[in-house]
């Protein structure tokens, strides 16, 4: 894949969310069977749920891959 740093800090802090939620089930399906476009899926798909409810989604990423998510 072909990946910015930043891309590749948060695939990396993806792989220690906590698999007990129904987002932590989704981020590690896709990564198990990760593709660029995946990634870019998945990507759009936390932006957008981080914009409905930014508390959550901070909860379930931990505070940096939260802040790497914002960045991206």
């Amino acid at each position: 894949m072909n990946l910015t740093p930043n891309q590749e800090k948060f695939l990396n802090c993806l792989t220690a969310v906590d698999r007990n939620s129904i987002w932590g089930l989704a981020i590690h399906k896709v990564l198990g069977d990760m593709s660029e476009e995946r990634f870019h899926n998945l990507v759009s798909q936390l932006k957008s749920q981080e914009r409905d409810n930014p508390q959550v989604m901070r909860e379930i990423l931990s505070d940096g891959c939260y802040q790497t998510l914002l960045e991206l």
